[in-house]
Formats: C-alpha cells, sequence, structure tokens
C-alpha cells in the first residue's frame, strides 16, 4: 500500500520516528540500524512496510532496501512477528545475516535478542533458499565498479531465470559490453542469451 515517506523528523527515540509529511505526523517503529542512519533531525526518506493485524496498524520503516526485504522474509518465517523480525535487524547487519544463513551458523543468530535454538533452525531453514535477490545485493558488499553485474543479476532472476544461467548469461554479455554501458542495455543484451 505505501512504499516510502518522505518529510522531516519531528521526533525520534532509538526505534521509532515520528515524520511530519505534508502536516500529518506518521510513527514508525525502526530498527537500531535505521534510526543510526537517520541521524538527529531533518528531512529523510523511509522506506515502509504497513503491517495490519485484528487490533492494530503499524508503520515500520526502514533506510534500505535491504532492511525491508529482509524484515519482510523475515515476517514470512513462522513464529517470527514484526518485533522479532525488527529485533533482527537492530542485532545484526544485513550483510552478516546473509552470511549467517548462508553458511548456517545457527550460533551467530542464536546471539541475537529474542533468538533462541528453535526460531534460528526455522530461520535456516525457512529463508536458506529463499534470498537469492538479497543475497546478490549484498553479499560481501559489492562494489561499485561490480553493481552493473549484480543489478542485471538480479534482473534476469526476477524474470525467473536460474541463478547459474543469469551469471553465464550476464558474463557473456560483460565480455561483449562497452565499459561505460547501462545497466539496462547489459540486462537485454544478457536476456539474449539466457532465453537462447
Amino acid at each position: 500500500m505505501f512504499d516510502f515517506f518522505e518529510g522531516e523528523i519531528v521526533e525520534k527515540q532509538p526505534t521509532s520516528v515520528v515524520l511530519n509529511v505534508d502536516g500529518v505526523g506518521y510513527r514508525f517503529t525502526v530498527p537500531l540500524s535505521t534510526s543510526e542512519r537517520l541521524g538527529t533531525g531533518g528531512r529523510v526518506r523511509l522506506l515502509a512496510h504497513l503491517h495490519v493485524r485484528e487490533d492494530a496498524m503499524r508503520l515500520y520503516g526502514f533506510a534500505t532496501a535491504e532492511e525491508r526485504i529482509l524484515f519482510e522474509a523475515l515476517i514470512g518465517v513462522s513464529g517470527i512477528g514484526p518485533a522479532v523480525a525488527t529485533a533482527v535487524l537492530s542485532g545484526i547487519g544485513v550483510q552478516d545475516f546473509v552470511i549467517a544463513v548462508e553458511t548456517k551458523d545457527e550460533t551467530r543468530l542464536r546471539r541475537i535478542k529474542g533468538i533462541g535454538a528453535k526460531t534460528a533452525q526455522r530461520i535456516l531453514l525457512e529463508l536458506g533458499d529463499s534470498l537469492p535477490g538479497l543475497v546478490a545485493r549484498v553479499r560481501l558488499g559489492p562494489s561499485a565498479k561490480n553493481r552493473p553485474k549484480e543489478d542485471a543479476l538480479l534482473a534476469l532472476e526476477s524474470l525467473g531465470f536460474s541463478r547459474a544461467i543469469a551469471d553465464k548469461a550476464v558474463e557473456r554479455a560483460l565480455g561483449e559490453a562497452p565499459a561505460d554501458e547501462k545497466v539496462e542495455s547489459l540486462v537485454r543484451r544478457a536476456l539474449r542469451y539466457a532465453a537462447g
């Protein structure tokens, strides 16, 4: 329903922010990682997730798309609600979380407040193979130099191609592409190889 809100910070706590958006105050629950990025005031943009229950509606805000993707993936895990998902984001960086899931590091997950052995096991089981988009964006901090490649891989995966096929197609396209080729052109070039 909402994608983002842009406005002035009028109130800020470690895990909540109130934004004045054209005269309307919106209260967001935010992870500590987002709170730290926002600073003390001024105009900011928060990516949003509206969580609706029978008895309440609550807005959650995020400084980056990766944080929101991880939050939404976590609340899809059985037994994990928004409070625990926010605690996970407050207790571990997105990149470290992805590495923990990829390496099945249950001990690292259990160090996060509110995550016990059973919850850590559920996270590893249910998210182990379902974060390809997030992994592609944050895998060991891709450099700006590799960003077009990562973005092209994400685009092909979102179109239904496997990581292996997408990787081969993008590598082939990169071999022919000029150094300054835009991502859109790279994706079109790679599509020819992936589909053929």
